[in-house]
């Protein structure tokens, strides 16, 4: 589980609304896991995954909308693994990962989009090595891995 800042207060002044929402889900979801409460925090962070899709590429903090998208399908896998929920697992990291390698190849993202999305494709190919160190044959897995860290490349320049 990736722990983020959740206390709303001035530390959220001049976040997108959103933003804000989503780390109050985050922040109900982490107390949910802590407390043994999984499908709690399955429900909490599937919000969080809802709202981190609809703000990735629509604001100006293009390090807050990646981390969004990574923490939200993190937690989740984190939370399926608790409950012994491979595919579910898997499918979170392979989600998460493809996400990043397609956006960084993206000219209809911003350029700090494609870039941030780069820096956290490290962390999601981190993850996957892990499960598959767990589970060494899973295909999928295997696939989105082959994309490496820094994702695919059309060959053209970042903007």
């Amino acid at each position: 589980m990736q722990a983020v800042a959740t206390q709303c207060g001035p530390t959220d002044a001049g976040l997108p609304d959103g933003l804000v929402a989503w780390r109050k889900a985050i922040g109900t979801g982490n107390r949910a896991f802590e407390g043994g409460r999984y499908q709690d925090a399955i429900r909490h962070y599937t919000k969080a995954l809802a709202i981190a899709h609809a703000l990735f590429g629509q604001f100006e903090d293009a390090e807050a909308g990646v981390a969004a998208w990574v923490i939200a399908h993190h937690n989740l896998a984190d939370t399926c693994e608790r409950l012994g929920r491979c595919a579910e697992q898997r499918q979170h990291l392979c989600d998460a990962h493809r996400k990043l390698c397609l956006a960084m190849d993206d000219a209809s993202l911003p350029a700090s989009w494609q870039e941030a999305a780069l820096r956290h494709s490290r962390r999601t190919y981190g993850e996957l090595t892990r499960f598959l160190s767990q589970y060494p044959d899973d295909q999928m897995a295997i696939d989105a891995c082959r994309q490496g860290a820094a994702g695919p490349s059309s060959g053209q320049p970042m903007q």
